[in-house]
């Protein structure tokens, strides 16, 4: 779940919020996703890593094209709603969006004048490709013919739910009026869900979005 987890440290770190949580001094020990991570903050992660793969590998299970993620995003509500987020819109069919709320002190003006973001989106993708998977040796191989996460899609929406589960227990230390919005986005392989996502405003008062692929990590494969 490394995608997401460095966007959520950005967000839930003092010592590289943009948000303006008050930043720390330089000897906070570095953490394991590369940047400066209190070790709470790793044992945060390695908390979460568990539940996140096994979300992972019930998505890879069941793959669902673009348009048709009808099961995927019942089973990422699910998730979210077991660590206390509910709510949030549905957009274009089977995207959604919900936000986490900072309840934190109010952050100080930026030393430079700058205004500060007041949302970050934090994006993944949710639609599998029209294909069959060819690896039946794997224990959560796809269970249909008709597709298969064969673009890590799996993993970029179990790894936001597990950043969404650490900014959640990370509340208090993101400062009030400002939120992290978690955006689902369906069709990124084809026909194409940006656009009607965007059209129902699923960007309306985001300053930023942020996400990333997944890739490997050293020399063998995690899952």
């Amino acid at each position: 779940m490394h995608a997401n987890v460095v966007v959520a440290q950005a967000a839930a770190d003092p010592m590289t919020s943009p948000m303006g949580v008050p930043a720390g001094g330089g000897d906070e020990p570095r953490g394991t996703m590369g940047g400066p991570a209190p070790a709470a903050l790793d044992a945060a992660v390695a908390a979460v890593l568990p539940s996140a793969t096994a979300l992972r590998h019930d998505l890879h299970r069941h793959p669902e094209p673009g348009f048709e993620e009808i099961r995927t995003l019942g089973r990422i509500r699910e998730a979210l709603k077991g660590i206390g987020l509910e709510g949030g819109t549905v957009l274009a069919g089977t995207g959604f969006i919900v936000d986490i709320e900072g309840t934190g002190p109010v952050a100080p003006a930026a030393t430079d004048g700058s205004p500060r973001p007041r949302c970050i989106a934090l994006r993944a993708d949710m639609d599998a490709l029209r294909m069959t998977e060819g690896n039946e040796g794997l224990p959560y191989r796809s269970t249909t013919d008709e597709a298969a996460h064969m673009c890590g899609h799996d993993g970029h929406m179990a790894a936001l739910v597990g950043a969404a589960t650490l900014l959640m227990q990370a509340r208090d230390r993101l400062p009030q009026g400002t939120r992290v919005r978690l955006l689902f986005q369906p069709a990124e392989e084809g026909p194409g869900g940006a656009a009607p996502m965007i059209q129902a405003g699923c960007l309306e008062g985001v300053d930023e979005v942020r996400g990333t692929a997944r890739w490997r990590h050293g020399a063998e494969r995690r899952d």
